[in-house]
């Protein structure tokens, strides 16, 4: 974990075999960080999380996040959750750095992958190197990734300036057992202040869980989209667990069948060992349960009831339902009578729950509807639930109102010792800006729903593969019934298409870049490729980024590439005659690009392609509203051999979540001082631009715009950035930003030019990421408007 620890694994694993060894050693690659791992979320994701966390840092401070030790004794590797959070990687033994006085976010990693390294079995362990992948910087987002070795002088740095450390050691401990146990393990953050104050120069520390906490406790839109996945498996899984449940079954059998359904809907793992509970173990909450090696092995009987307190969890994230079923499959007056109560109090606490509510206010509520005479058995304090996200318990301020992006669960219990029965129920919660969405209410909560689901005859899932695009913006799920893909809008929570793919289809999976929901269908060699972005089948899509060739670590690139940033104006260049499509064709060919990258999506750019072969136009209609592209980029392609890439992240979804949070926005009229000053700031913009010039090739492509532009984007950002989702301007930036890096990286090295182009307010977000890189050369515009005689003022 720590720097010195890191350094002796990197040394262990260096250790020279005899040369007869080497000799053995296969003469193939070391494997590639991103061959086995991908974050669930593009990098905007995690620096927008990275950015919050800054707001609230004072500057002297630095938050220091470990990540999971990474050995296994069997178990599957599990990323720790703020390490996720901030960072989204699957790397061990590493440390996440958010500093508040350089604004930087820098990542520690071994060199190479210790999980990775055996001197003894070279054909099994090729090694995997870390630190010098700069798949690791581009799919995070942070500003840069240093060997775990640096963290010490890094440390050392921190205690020159009189900075102080803050870490996340957890809520304060309360109560009779505030006294940390003598033999329990520490968690992350207190292993890392033990060797903070051990060193040399110790360094002061501080708990951040509260900022933390804050952080987490509010979902993003990407988070929310995967959270309903997560709910969406679990309600699945225990709709057909109940048809299992009878007279005579064991509880194990139904726990391995509910880790066996969430897996093959579609879950990692499950979120926490499955609470499934019958006859009198179900009146015992599973900390006295679980503290027994063999106590969960009861068999049902007739009149039982059995509870089902589980979740499966997807892409890290867990969710948390409840039920209770009849094993009879009728439940009886009193049972029924109970059931009733329980989703009484439940509902009423649901209703309740909106934003600016505080959780003291839902356990009124709670206790308002509970009947006298259930008073004393319902058993769970505050307000029945907890947080989830990231974790089954995420953390959370019991003080904190609800904001909108919150999700909990409302479960209130009813563990009655003297009648020998418990009956529960849990849900979770979305606060929306209105009011709270149940994301599990598609499960029965009723008794006569109940029943139903426990007498139903046990059926085969229709669903087939499902995936999830990189952005947690689309579903596509195979349904072998209907021989159909079915393409779920995430965001907007309504189904976008249902695409008939073959007559068996049997399986399917998106590809490495998510262009394609691809099929294999049964009876031909042939696959079906079902476009991500025009939800239609058509052929094979052409491979779109290039494969990172490996670079020897700790060697410099032996040319640099050249990038030049061209700024466009979009539908202007037709009416300009300062900046038309002829200036802009002129350039480019002056330019003489390599790889020209676009402000098209990868799913966009074939259709596109093949239009312009076939007929010499363009009717796609992303690609269509471009004249950069339509008119002056694709007939180029006839004279020169340069490659386009596609690098927007973009999408249709993407852009109806945010037209529509802008106009709730716009309409709020508390939020009017708000929306007065982005649209105060969009009127400053247009007219600074307007007597500098809107269509004067050389402003536009200048320092001075850029800075206008900054000025301009600050209070959009700053005011609605999170709140737009994948649309906000940040978050949108860094996903552009996060495909060309992509490209750059798959050619390091090999003295390229690559013109980027994009429209021009794009352009300073760009130019202050490319300026952090060392193996590019970033390339002037005004020079090569000099050369082609353009007509803009200097």
């Amino acid at each position: 974990m720590t720097g010195r620890l890191a350094a002796a694994a990197a040394l262990a694993a260096m250790i020279v075999c005899p040369s007869a060894m080497r000799s053995q050693r296969p003469a193939r690659p070391a494997e590639r960080f991103t061959a086995w791992s991908r974050p669930v979320f593009p990098p905007a994701e995690y620096a927008t999380r990275r950015a919050l966390a800054l707001v609230r840092l004072a500057e002297d401070e630095v938050l220091l996040v470990s990540s999971a030790e990474g050995t296994s004794a069997g178990e599957t590797f599990r990323q720790l959750d703020d390490f996720e959070y901030f960072a989204g990687l699957e790397v061990p033994q590493s440390v996440l750095a958010i500093d508040g006085h350089t604004r930087l976010a820098m990542l520690f990693v071994p060199p190479r992958d210790p999980r990775f390294e055996n001197a003894s079995r070279p054909n099994d362990f090729p090694g995997r190197p870390l630190a010098s992948d700069a798949a690791l910087r581009a799919l995070s987002g942070v500003d840069s990734v240093l060997p775990s070795t640096a963290l010490d002088a890094y440390l050392d740095e921190i205690a020159h300036r009189h900075g102080r450390v803050v870490l996340d050691l957890g809520p304060p401990l309360q109560g009779p057992h505030s006294t940390p146990s003598l033999v329990g393990a520490r968690s992350a953050g207190e292993t890392m202040a033990a060797f903070l104050q051990a060193r040399a120069m110790p360094l002061p520390v501080s708990n951040v869980y509260a900022i933390i906490a804050a952080l987490r406790m509010v979902k993003s839109a990407r988070e929310i989209a995967v959270m309903r996945q997560a709910a969406t498996i679990t309600v699945q899984a225990i709709a057909h667990g109940a048809t299992q449940v009878r007279p005579g079954v064991d509880e194990r059998p139904l726990t391995g069948a509910f880790v066996g359904e969430c897996m093959s809907r579609g879950a990692q793992r499950v979120a926490f060992t499955p609470i499934i509970k019958s006859g009198a173990n179900s009146l015992w909450p599973w900390r006295i349960l679980g503290a027994q090696y063999d106590r969960r092995t009861r068999v049902m009987e007739d009149g039982d009831l059995v509870i089902y307190d589980v979740g499966c969890e997807r892409e890290h994230y867990a969710s948390d339902v409840g039920r209770t079923f009849p094993v009879s499959g009728t439940f009886t007056s009193r049972q029924r009578a109970l059931v009733k109560m329980v989703r009484l109090v439940s509902d009423a606490v649901i209703a309740a729950a909106k934003p600016g509510v505080t959780f003291g206010e839902l356990q009124r509520v709670a206790q308002s509807v509970i009947p006298p005479s259930a008073a004393p058995y319902m058993q769970a304090s505050l307000y029945f639930g907890h947080h989830i996200g990231l974790d089954a318990g995420d953390p959370s301020l019991a003080d904190a109102p609800l904001v909108a992006g919150m999700v909990f669960t409302i479960e209130p219990w009813y563990y009655n010792h003297d009648d020998g029965v418990a009956v529960f129920l849990e849900d979770e919660i979305l606060v929306t800006m209105r009011g709270s969405e149940n994301l599990t209410a598609a499960l029965a909560r009723d008794a006569e729903g109940l029943e139903r689901l426990r007498r139903a005859v046990a059926a085969s899932p229709t669903a087939g593969d499902r995936a999830v695009t990189r952005d947690g913006v689309l579903q596509f799920t195979l349904d072998r019934a209907t021989q159909s893909v079915v393409v779920q809008d995430l965001l907007n929570g309504i189904t976008a298409a249902t695409t008939r793919v073959c007559s068996d289809p049997r399986s399917g999976a998106l590809s490495d870049d998510d262009v394609s929901f691809v099929v294999r269908c049964a009876g031909t060699p042939t696959l079906a490729y079902v476009n991500t972005a025009s939800y239609a089948v058509g052929p094979p899509p052409p491979t779109l980024f290039a494969r990172r060739r490996p670079h020897p670590p700790g060697l410099q690139p032996s040319r640099k590439n050249e990038v030049i940033v061209v700024g466009t104006i979009h539908g202007a260049h037709r009416t300009s005659t300062r900046y038309g499509t002829k200036v802009l064709h002129d350039l480019l060919r002056e330019m003489r690009p390599d790889f020209v990258l676009t402000e098209i999506a990868p799913n966009r750019l074939d259709a596109a392609r093949r239009e312009f072969r076939a007929t010499g136009t363009i009717v796609e209609p992303r690609v269509v509203r471009f004249p950069e592209y339509v008119d002056v980029l694709f007939p180029l392609t006839r004279e020169f051999g340069f490659t386009i890439v596609p690098t927007a992240g973009w999408s249709r979804p993407m852009d109806a979540y945010r037209t529509a949070a802008l106009k709730r926005i716009e309409a709020d009229p508390a939020r009017r001082a708000e929306w007065a000053e982005y649209e105060a700031a969009n009127h400053r913009e247009d007219s600074l631009v307007t007597v500098r010039g809107a269509d004067d090739p050389y402003f536009i492509n200048s320092a001075a715009y850029d800075s206008i532009e900054t000025a301009a984007h600050e209070p959009y950002n700053r005011l609605f950035n999170a709140e737009l989702g994948p649309g906000g301007w940040h978050n949108i930036n860094v996903s552009h930003y996060g495909n060309i890096a992509r490209t750059l990286d798959a050619h390091v090295g090999e003295g390229k030019r690559f013109v980027i182009t994009y429209g021009a307010g794009h352009k300073e977000w760009f130019m202050r990421e490319l300026k952090k890189r060392t193996d590019i050369t970033i390339l002037e515009v005004a020079p090569f408007l000099d050369r082609i005689g353009a007509n803009g003022r200097r």
